[in-house]
């Protein structure tokens, strides 16, 4: 599992040997790719920007780089006609920034999804990315390298699948087991500046029988001095039953007395891919989840029973939702949609009319919003996806 930072749901907004990017006006060997995989979309009127250009590949995580752009990371080689591999960032106009040149790890398998970016976060300058290589802090501009910290671990596929990033830490949560050559298992927090492991630990986390040893965090998100944390293998933090998210106090690392209401022992709100923390509000879902939370109590908000959604991003007063092909938004509250959908907390949490309709099959990934667009990354095909 993997999870993206939202921009009001943590502190940080929320994707060596050289650059892994070459950047070509050309457009040698760009084959268009066989389906659309990003699109932008007007927050205002919900219309499509059929001119915005499509990657060659798969998008796995977007984020706005508040000032009016957008960062993509996934597996593709060239966007529109413009080479550059796996990590971009595009101008609001949807132009490639040719400037911005991501020094990634070298030797990644540019073709393998484990070796994508797929986590990223903004603090001030700095665009943090991580994935299979672990963490690398890059400058937002030119994206040239501050610093990396691998991660390693015993599984085939080792990897940091979601970041949270505050001025005191970066917390780096996934499936790992050492950070850094040292034991660390699942989260982590890492010097903003330097990369290096801050002597800070999470209270016990305790995996689920079938899901051990290692509770792969998926999902983070930083609110108020707390840290939100999501996996559908978490059972317990600190020897008390915490069924796929728990709330860490962030500087101590302690857990909090926050918990989503249950029945039966499991969570009402299910598994926790992707948190996002608004409005006093959490919004969570997973592959087989979904809920809307009260931020000081975990009591269920009366939204939850209206709406759904797979992913979550939010701009000023309103908070997208998006569902995907399994997770699928068709219906909020008894209004028609295609996978996306809107609520305007100005007015309560009331569902909007904005309702964008990208393609027959609309299978979102993920999306970034700003003031005037929304970024929405994922698969919109005319047939049935595989």
């Amino acid at each position: 599992m993997r999870s993206v930072l939202v921009a009001a749901a943590a502190v940080a907004v929320f994707a060596v040997a050289g650059s892994s990017t070459a950047v070509s006006s050309a457009g040698g060997g760009c084959k268009k790719g066989t389906y659309r995989s990003l699109v932008l979309v007007s927050a205002r009127t919900g219309a499509i920007d059929r001119a915005f250009p499509n990657p060659n590949g798969g998008v796995n995580v977007v984020l706005a780089d508040g000032h009016g752009g957008w960062f993509a990371a996934g597996i593709f080689t060239c966007i529109g006609r413009i080479r550059t591999n796996d990590l971009a960032h595009l101008h609001a106009d949807g132009t490639l920034d040719a400037a911005f040149k991501p020094q990634l790890p070298a030797g990644r398998q540019l073709d393998n999804p484990d070796d994508s970016p797929l986590a990223l976060g903004r603090l001030g300058t700095t665009l943090y990315v991580a994935g299979s290589f672990g963490v690398v802090a890059l400058d937002a501009t030119t994206g040239a390298l501050r610093w990396r910290t691998p991660v390693s671990g015993a599984g085939s596929a080792t990897r940091v699948l979601a970041l949270a990033a505050s001025k005191q830490r970066v917390y780096a949560g996934g499936d790992f087991s050492n950070v850094g050559g040292k034991a660390h298992p699942s989260l982590v927090a890492l010097s903003p500046r330097t990369g290096r492991l801050l002597p800070w630990r999470p209270s016990k986390l305790t995996a689920k029988p079938l899901f051990g040893p290692i509770v792969d965090i998926g999902a983070l998100a930083l609110d108020r001095g707390r840290l939100f944390i999501g996996s559908d293998g978490l059972k317990s933090v600190a020897g008390k039953p915490r069924d796929s998210i728990a709330v860490l106090d962030a500087q101590s690392g302690r857990l909090t007395s926050w918990t989503p209401p249950q029945a039966h022992g499991r969570s009402l709100i299910g598994d926790v891919a992707t948190i996002l923390v608004t409005h006093g509000r959490v919004f969570t879902a997973g592959h087989d989840g979904f809920g809307i939370t009260n931020e000081q109590t975990g009591a269920l908000d009366p939204l939850s029973h209206e709406t759904g959604g797979y992913r979550f991003a939010v701009s000023g007063d309103i908070v997208y939702l998006a569902g995907n092909c399994r997770n699928s938004l068709s219906v909020v509250e008894r209004q028609p949609r295609n996978n996306l959908a809107a609520l305007d907390f100005a007015a309560g949490g009331r569902v909007t009319r904005w309702a964008p309709n990208i393609a027959k099959y609309t299978c979102v990934d993920d999306l970034a919003a700003g003031p005037d667009q929304v970024i929405v990354a994922g698969s919109f095909t005319a047939s049935p996806p595989n």
